[in-house]
């Protein structure tokens, strides 16, 4: 898909899902767990759903362009905008004040009769950026060939190209079935503050997350209610669910570690 004049024209892929990769890839969590500054926000994702293998292989798939697994960066640049711009706050302190995200599946991205919540994503920031711009020039090539809207259904990267057109248009033409062809992207190219990350772990067999009861492996009291919460039913939150990190030692070293 090519854009030109405004207008993202048929070429490169259509796919509208894909099936979430298996990655391990988190070195940092396990001395994360002892930093009193580390926190880690959760939140529910609506675009990932369980197929359990009619069509296609059996597991979780990618139905959005909010948090895109294609190639080794993970990146999350056109959902959740107003977390992405609470992180971007702390932006200048990540490397003494981590922050990781946590994406669990809603009730779609479960399988059938399961009792917990999964847990799709959990990765540290590796970067915020401010624009665009920004993150395009920070990608290899190959990252960014692989999220670039112009070529992709479910891509989430706006070139250079696309975001000055916008600006000078306040417009941009995708075709049908595109993800951005509700025009969300006009939220995206003005508020998003877009994220990187080079340390993720994704599940797409929807077997690891939580349940009911885990609560009780967090430190804090008021985490503990919290947690209990977020976790009885899917609910959206603007800002993500922030939880200290080093309060939930336990609780990942149970699940996820």
């Amino acid at each position: 898909m090519r854009c030109e004049s405004g207008i993202c024209s048929r070429s490169g892929s259509h796919e509208t899902s894909y099936r979430i990769p298996r990655r391990r890839g988190l070195r940092s969590l396990y001395k994360d767990l002892r930093n009193r500054g580390a926190k880690i926000r959760f939140y529910y994702i609506n675009s990932v759903e369980w197929n359990n293998g009619e069509d296609r292989k059996p597991g979780l798939y990618q139905t959005g362009c909010g948090l895109n697994l294609m190639s080794k960066y993970a990146t999350l640049c056109t959902c959740k905008l107003e977390m992405l711009k609470a992180i971007h706050k702390g932006h200048e302190r990540l490397d003494k004040e981590p922050i990781y995200v946590a994406v669990l599946g809603d009730t779609e991205g479960r399988r059938k009769n399961s009792r917990i919540t999964p847990l799709v994503f959990l990765g540290k920031v590796e970067r915020s950026f401010n624009s665009f711009p920004g993150i395009w020039k920070y990608l290899p090539k190959k990252a960014r060939h692989a999220k670039n809207v112009r070529r992709h259904f479910l891509g989430d990267l706006y070139p250079p190209g696309v975001v000055r057109k916008f600006h000078q248009t306040s417009r941009i033409r995708f075709p049908n079935g595109h993800s951005h062809a509700n025009g969300a992207y006009k939220e995206d190219l003005r508020k998003s503050r877009p994220l990187v990350f080079k340390e993720w772990e994704a599940w797409p067999g929807a077997n690891v997350g939580f349940s009911s009861g885990d609560e009780k492996n967090i430190a804090s009291k008021e985490e503990r209610m919290k947690f209990k919460r977020m976790i009885k039913a899917p609910r959206q939150s603007r800002y993500g669910w922030l939880y200290s990190l080093p309060n939930l030692r336990s609780l990942m070293r149970r699940h996820v570690l």
